[in-house]
């Protein structure tokens, strides 16, 4: 707690006030709005009536991207509100007994304190906004798997693929900030997996080591029967079962996560993840009688409140708001392995972080300068948001889909330049209505103001327009069309944009591509150049291992379903040559996920 609290999506709080003028402007696109404000219920109101307009509010919240306000959101809590209200209490509910572990400043929250509380506020509607996107990632992403390992593998590859590693300080996010800006800590990263597991309902929790200092995470444990398989998000790999490191039928690396109890009955498993005697990997065997398990427990999961809406759900509106952390604990308290199972403060954490946060912003004039004004009204811009949760949802293809939704968002460098013009005509539409609406304002005032806008809006569409861009490459590469996707990724790298914001991640992706394409010299070479990441470690177990396993000599590059190439992107490349087997580099001994 002692860390200095800056957020990286966020700045002054005084923007706020500006946020709301800039998303009324022009520029953020039309949406659907609701029609008048929801004004309550009236004595008259049946149940029937209450029930159905519940049933309205859950389905608009699967739909609220569509809408360019917050409006939307707003009725639909009312309503959920209502109907919540009007059930009878839960004669068994109680709070869950693990919460009496909490750290005072922790157990003091307010999230904390009214978890009996049958109201529903506008956070309990962000936070189910939420889980209907976890909900939805997790009903697409696992493809066509079916048991629970293989759920989880591939839920857990998507989210290394979607996710950036990112290591900048910063106010813990919530889950739905890390899936909106792709991009988070390895803790981050781990907090989205185990809840995307949980919509497929798999239990998963995080693994720790139990040092004096405190446990120590580092890996998420999937719990699939009696064993406990081992995945490490900041490696973004499993860690490999004997014989676990293959190549699949399409020629892509296919590591077998390894069970906890292979591990313990077999500690050198661990040493496949040394890159060698002064790089070793962070988990010693002298660790594996000292693992504890960190339950994720988010306060609002443990909610009376959730549990009753849940109950009624069904259908493709099911979805899981509810979770029993005692039970769970005992379930995994009962393994041999493990030697104790606790409550994750993780999410408490961060509750506090972001209230803290509030209060201290204004005057944090450091934190406040750390971070642009453009990325909060990019978090919330109308177009931007459709677009990026369209991708999220699974919503790739067709008019309102992903691909169509980030292409427009490429605006050209004019289109951009009309927003700090002060003779363009969305600049002197913008001072006419500002005069219009505050007669005293003066010309020169109007056009200052218009302006500073302007530059932020400016800034903001810089960023969707990078976004965007990489974005598109993951789009396209989740639909099989690797040579397209290499040609958007390639525009993120090094070579084009030195020092870019999505550097890590496209280096990491462009290497998946050319393994299925069976590329195998250009996809390690992806994998070594990426070492000022915090994934550099991984990368280069996952280089280390494709040349231990790629067909010696090396495969023609395999075919896959024609595509059409982005209208921007340069000519693609032919297959280089057969290189000699890569010399590992040396890097820092990665840390216990932070």
């Amino acid at each position: 707690m002692s860390r200095p609290i800056v957020h990286p999506h966020r700045r002054d709080l005084s923007w706020i006030v500006l946020l709301a003028a800039l998303t009324a402007v022009g520029g953020c696109g039309d949406g659907p709005e609701v029609q008048g404000p929801y004004s309550g219920p009236s004595e008259s109101d049946s149940p029937e009536q209450i029930e159905e307009r519940f049933k309205a509010a859950i389905a608009n919240m699967d739909r609220l991207e569509e809408f360019e306000s917050n409006q939307m959101l707003r009725g639909s809590v009312k309503r959920i509100d209502e109907w919540v209200r009007s059930q009878p209490p839960l004669a068994d509910w109680e709070p869950d007994p693990m919460l009496e572990t909490l750290p005072r400043e922790y157990a003091e929250l307010p999230e904390v304190t009214g978890l009996g509380d049958l109201a529903i506020s506008e956070a309990d509607g962000e936070w189910l906004r939420e889980v209907v996107w976890l909900r939805d990632i997790a009903a697409w992403a696992h493809g066509q798997q079916l048991d629970d390992l293989s759920r989880a593998t591939a839920l857990f590859d998507w989210t290394i693929r979607n996710i950036q590693i990112d290591s900048t300080p910063h106010v813990a996010q919530y889950p739905w900030e890390t899936l909106r800006f792709g991009r988070g800590t390895a803790i981050e990263r781990a907090w989205v997996f185990m809840l995307l597991a949980r919509q497929q309902r798999i239990d998963a929790a995080l693994l720790a080591v139990d040092r004096v200092s405190g446990p120590a995470p580092f890996a998420v444990g999937v719990l699939s029967g009696e064993d406990i398989y081992i995945f490490d998000p900041l490696l973004g790999l499993p860690i490999p079962a004997p014989d676990g490191i293959r190549l699949d039928g399409a020629g892509s690396l296919q590591i077998d996560p390894a069970t906890l109890a292979q591990v313990v009955a077999d500690p050198e498993l661990l040493r496949r993840l040394d890159l060698g005697e002064q790089q070793p990997y962070l988990v010693g065997p002298e660790d594996l009688d000292h693992l504890v398990v960190l339950i994720e427990a988010s306060p609002t999961y443990l909610a009376a409140r959730m549990r009753i809406i849940e109950s009624k759900l069904s259908g493709e509106e099911r979805m899981v708001l509810s979770i029993d952390a005692s039970g769970q604990a005992a379930r995994w308290k009962a393994l041999p392995e493990i030697t104790d199972a606790r409550l994750w403060f993780g999410p408490y954490q961060a509750i506090f972080e972001h209230r803290q946060w509030r209060v201290t912003a204004p005057q944090d004039a450091t934190g406040a300068q750390s971070y642009s004004t453009s990325t909060l009204v990019l978090r919330d811009a109308y177009e931007p948001r459709r677009a990026r949760v369209s991708h999220l949802k699974g919503h790739l293809t067709g008019p309102n889909g992903a691909i169509d939704l980030y292409r427009g968002l490429r605006k050209t460098d004019e289109q951009l330049d009309e927003w700090t013009n002060p003779k363009s005509a969305q600049i002197e539409k913008e001072i006419a209505e500002m005069r219009a609406a505050t007669p005293d304002l003066s010309v020169d005032q109007a056009t200052r103001i218009a302006l500073e806008k302007g530059a932020v809006w400016k800034s903001a569409l810089v960023r969707a327009r990078l976004d965007a861009n990489y974005w598109l490459g993951l789009v396209t590469m989740e639909r099989g069309q690797h040579k397209a996707a290499i040609q958007w990724l390639e525009g993120q790298t090094p070579d084009a944009k030195p020092n870019g914001l999505w550097t890590a991640g496209a280096l990491y992706n462009l290497g998946r591509c050319y393994e299925a394409l069976g590329r195998y010299d250009e996809a390690i070479d992806q994998y070594m150049r990426n070492m000022d990441s915090d994934a550099q470690f991984g990368n280069l177990l996952r280089a280390r291992w494709l040349n231990a396993h790629r067909p010696r000599p090396e495969s023609s590059e395999k075919t896959e379903e024609t595509s059409t190439p982005p209208s921007s992107g340069p000519d693609e490349e032919k297959a280089s040559p057969a290189l000699p087997p890569p010399a590992l580099p040396p890097l820092a001994q990665p840390p216990i996920i932070p």
